[in-house]
């Protein structure tokens, strides 16, 4: 995640799709920023939602605490200082790319989840890939396999930011969450899909109803902006 891209498009799903879910479940959130520096490029540009009043239906008082805080500063601890998200932690480091650093940024991140039950972690692409493997350069946009089954095994369920990559979206999902089901150990893996983005889903055993039956609230909520894809088993 970048400071720029606060309070655009993605935003606006992505902490909806939060509150939602953790309103729903009654899960103690923590938040795991994974931050990388602002570069030039555009993306994080898309706030023009914020002038169509149809938007703010979704999550009227979401969409106008973001409306606010955008006008202010694009940074990305608007979020805890104006109530955007209701959280028992925010992790604010900025993620190295090299492996030893690595390895203590994420050593941090698991200390300041503690008292989490439900952990987001919002890397700049997603799930790391084969072309960009711990320790490159940019490696720093992705999240570590290891990461997520060091969280989950500590009883955490985990939701987590995932760009689309070139394939069809429906293969594509069904082939993430079965991946991600099959590193975590976990019987099923469920999607979040906005237009631009997935929000995958892996949820503990005993945490599994509450966050499906929320996961279901959120997609009513957010008819024709969300979808919720069916679990995928391993």
């Amino acid at each position: 995640m970048k400071h720029q891209y606060f309070g655009d498009i993605n935003d606006y799903r992505k902490y909806g799709i939060l509150r939602g879910l953790t309103a729903s479940s009654g899960l103690k959130l923590g938040v795991a920023w994974m931050l990388t520096p602002d570069d030039s490029r555009s993306d994080g540009g898309f706030t023009a939602y914020l002038a169509d009043s149809k938007m703010r239906r979704f999550d009227p008082d979401l969409f106008d605490r973001l409306n606010a805080a955008v006008r202010h500063e694009r940074r990305l601890d608007r979020v805890r200082d104006q109530g955007i998200l209701s959280a028992v932690a925010f992790d604010e480091q900025s993620v190295p790319d090299d492996a030893a650093g690595r390895g203590l940024y994420f050593s941090r991140v698991v200390e300041s989840m503690r008292a989490a039950e439900f952990v987001f972690l919002d890397p700049d692409n997603g799930i790391e890939v084969r072309s960009c493997p711990p320790g490159r350069k940019r490696s720093s946009k992705y999240v570590l396999r290891a990461e997520l089954r060091q969280l989950y095994a500590q009883g955490k369920s985990l939701l987590v930011y995932q760009h689309f990559r070139r394939e069809k979206r429906c293969d594509f999902v069904r082939r993430v969450t079965a991946e991600v089901a099959e590193n975590l150990g976990c019987e099923a893996v469920s999607c979040l899909q906005a237009a631009n983005v997935a929000f995958l889903l892996a949820a503990q055993p005993g945490h599994s109803p509450r966050l499906t039956s929320a996961a279901r609230l959120v997609e009513r909520a957010w008819a024709g902006e969300i979808r919720l894809l069916s679990a995928t088993p391993p």
